[in-house]
């Protein structure tokens, strides 16, 4: 108990021990509000991903199989031993033609539209509008756009798709008119944007039909078809909402393919728990990996491997900056004990002549160096949380105090700044530190313990 009562004295008659818990609570502090930043981001990054990727994305290794009709029908006997009536992950699978570059065109509806605002290459997917909402939320992106408001909302109602169209969203037909229902399309509403086209306008799709053989790139064939646009979709991410198009996986194919071609690139896979992908991925790779009928799979890191790095590496950088922050702090607290130990020379020699060991003494400077360990990591943590949960308003009052746009929408896709945090996550945290502080503690304490109690009193 003496141990403690000391501890306590020594902490509250230096006050300078204060500087070391202010230094450890904001080490805590930030290296708690940069990771949860950093997992927002990154959450928020692989959400937008996922929106309109899907989880996994499978198909058979043999092109020539791929191009047969039944393509969709075996991969789905393939994946179902991983279906949820199996007792897997998988939730629901939809075929998907994947074309990786068509050029979009759009007439100029206004005088002053330059050329290179009516074109642009794009991606194109082709889906199943029976099965896509299953994998992707296709109909909640669409409907995020019919819920923005920008300025006074004339912006985007040129982009809304109608209600009459939500059930077909890749069949035009006019309100009221009597005619055939026209192909449709939905593009992102950058993508729309950028063209400067409405719901109702007409945009042009062209590709290139390539020859089985080597022919001259002169006679290759140029093929188009006319798309009204239906509405736009809204996945929060630039790089989709500025390239990407849907529309119905039987126009893409008839326009496209041949009858005896396949309506299926790729397979696009939806499961219970997105971490599970690569649990996933390995699984299937391991029992259909090799042979006649080998599939392919795919993760969203595996298609974006240099974005999935430099997330990883950016969070690991910056907690190894930001824990410098707290390896300070502990050179603090070991200086701080050190001072301590010199100047209660007297005291230690005291309590080794009265009968204390030296095991008792190193237990004094290991709970003083703890202590300031707990209450700093612990003043930190309650730090952390205070910033992480009103970070959108200590935000808004910088950006009001500078007068600055720190995060603008239209550069960072989101409105508020995304944060993610997971209990065990600030455990971890609040452990490291404090363990630090008693490792930086040792050093002091077993000088304290190696003094001589006759060498201590001899001047007293």
């Amino acid at each position: 108990m003496y141990k403690l009562a000391l501890a306590l004295r020594y902490l509250l008659r230096r006050r300078i021990a204060y500087v070391s818990i202010i230094a450890i609570a904001f080490g805590v502090m930030a290296m708690f509000v940069v990771g949860s930043v950093m997992d927002g981001f990154q959450k928020r990054i692989r959400q937008s991903i996922y929106k309109v990727d899907g989880h996994l994305s499978v198909r058979l290794r043999r092109d020539d199989l791929v191009r047969s009709e039944d393509h969709f029908r075996r991969v789905q006997e393939m994946l179902r031993p991983w279906t949820r009536e199996e007792g897997g992950p998988i939730v629901a699978m939809e075929p998907r033609i994947v074309l990786r570059m068509a050029g979009i065109v759009t007439r100029a509806p206004k005088p002053w539209i330059t050329r290179d605002k009516r074109q642009k290459f794009v991606q194109v997917f082709g889906v199943d509008p029976d099965r896509v909402n299953d994998v992707i939320p296709f109909r909640e992106m669409i409907e995020s756009v019919r819920n923005i408001e920008v300025g006074d909302g004339t912006a985007t109602l040129r982009l809304r798709m109608p209600d009459r169209l939500l059930k077909t969203p890749f069949l035009w037909k006019q309100e009221g008119a009597d005619s055939e229902p026209e192909l449709g399309i939905v593009l992102g509403s950058r993508l729309a944007d950028r063209l400067d086209v409405g719901v109702g306008d007409t945009v042009t799709l062209m590709s290139a039909e390539l020859p089985p053989d080597d022919v001259d790139p002169s006679e290759v064939k140029i093929v188009q078809r006319r798309f009204h646009v239906t509405g736009c979709f809204e996945s929060g991410r630039f790089e989709y909402d500025s390239g990407i198009a849907f529309c119905h996986i039987q126009d893409l194919k008839e326009w496209l393919r041949g009858p005896n071609e396949g309506a299926c690139d790729e397979v696009r896979v939806r499961l219970t728990d997105p971490t599970l992908a690569e649990k996933v991925k390995a699984e299937i790779l391991e029992k259909h990996g090799r042979g006649f009928l080998a599939l392919r799979v795919w993760t969203w890191q595996d298609r974006m491997k240099n974005l999935a790095a430099a997330l990883k590496f950016e969070k690991l950088a910056m907690l190894i900056v930001l824990a410098c922050i707290i390896a300070v702090a502990g050179a603090c607290i070991a200086g701080i004990l050190y001072m301590v130990v010199l100047e209660k020379t007297r005291d230690i020699g005291v309590l080794l002549s009265m009968g204390a060991t030296s095991r008792g003494v190193v237990g004094i400077f290991l709970t003083y160096g703890g202590l300031l360990g707990l209450i700093g990591t612990l003043l930190g943590v309650f730090l952390g949380l205070e910033v992480v949960w009103h970070l959108d308003e200590i935000i808004r009052f910088l950006e009001r105090l500078f007068d600055i746009d720190l995060f603008p929408p239209d550069v960072y896709q989101f409105k508020t700044m995304p944060t993610s945090y997971e209990t065990m996550d600030l455990v971890r945290l609040g452990g490291f530190t404090f363990l630090w502080c008693l490792v930086a503690s040792v050093l002091p304490a077993y000088r304290a313990s190696r003094l001589d109690p006759l060498r201590s009193l001899v001047y007293e």
